[in-house]
């Protein structure tokens, strides 16, 4: 490591503490944190961000934004897009290596569609996802390959997995919807030590709000930094992002593609098992989403 890598986190350290009463640069500071980590992987500890505290201004800024997100949502009757979700992580302490260069460990790719019908939102996501057993621990693992399947009307939701030849079948009560609306920011909030309104970011050509979060403190998300990009026009999540600073651990989830306000075939939201299929009822014992910021 060279010397400037050294002085790197006594520069952050001091650039924090000097903004920490500062408006303008209050925000600046907390994103460059960010901003450094996820380019350095580097493993020094990172200056407490949560004790930068919000002014009021910025107060102001995340509910502005909040309140648009959850207008611009309301306004959504449907919509479909392609989902890619990456997670990968360094090989070790030093692995300075791209996020694009890192090795797998676990990837899906899929299609989502949404309908809002009769007060209830009706979804059906199919995705396939390659898993690596060691969670990118081991750079000869095999990957393992599993189609997925899952039907909600809003109620009921079914889980269809396909794997080596085999078919399991759940249905569990529907989980919320963690790609738009109240319950998403609701969630942000109460299950963060931090959350502020970052820079406005241009994703696949769509203008989007970003909130940053830190994870709860004496949680498995502890210490962990999140950006969850909306965008403005639908309110829909199209980027959300988790890395953790000294694990150099990242997860990427991307809604690309979005379309709104389509029509769908009819039964496209409705499930009915393969005969001979035995279908797992997990109803009641199924809680809630957790509060994360990824599904799955």
């Amino acid at each position: 490591m060279t010397i400037s890598n050294y002085l790197k986190p006594i520069m952050l350290g001091l650039l924090v503490a000097l903004c920490s009463g500062v408006e303008c640069t209050t925000q600046q500071s907390r994103d460059n944190v960010i901003v450094q980590h996820t380019e350095d992987h580097e493993e020094y500890t990172v200056p407490d961000i949560r004790s930068i505290p919000l002014t009021e201004a910025e107060q102001r800024a995340l509910q502005a934004a909040e309140r648009k997100i959850l207008a611009a949502w309301e306004k959504v009757q449907s919509g479909s897009a392609t989902l890619v979700f990456e997670a990968k992580r360094p090989a070790g302490p030093g692995d300075v290596r791209d996020f694009a260069d890192l090795r797998l460990g676990v990837q899906f790719t899929g299609q989502l569609d949404f309908l809002k019908k009769d007060g209830r939102l009706h979804t059906r996501e199919r995705t396939t996802r390659m898993a690596d057993p060691s969670h990118g621990l081991d750079s000869d693992a095999t990957l393992i390959e599993l189609t997925e399947t899952r039907i909600s009307d809003g109620e009921s939701h079914y889980i269809v997995q396909e794997f080596d030849g085999q078919t399991n079948v759940i249905r569990i009560r529907a989980p919320q919807f963690v790609y738009a609306g109240k319950d998403t920011l609701d969630q942000m909030r109460g299950a963060s030590d931090l959350i502020w309104l970052a820079a406005d970011e241009e994703i696949d050509g769509r203008q989007a709000y970003v909130i940053s979060t830190t994870g709860p403190s004496r949680t498995e998300f502890a210490g962990m930094f999140f950006q969850t990009c909306f965008d403005k026009k639908t309110g829909i999540m199209v980027r959300n992002t988790w890395y953790h600073p000294n694990y150099g651990f990242f997860q990427v989830l991307s809604l690309k593609d979005l379309k709104v306000d389509m029509e769908f075939p009819k039964g496209h939201f409705t499930y009915v098992p393969p005969k001979g299929v035995e279908v797992i009822d997990s109803t009641e014992d199924r809680k809630r989403a957790a509060p994360g910021f990824v599904p799955r």
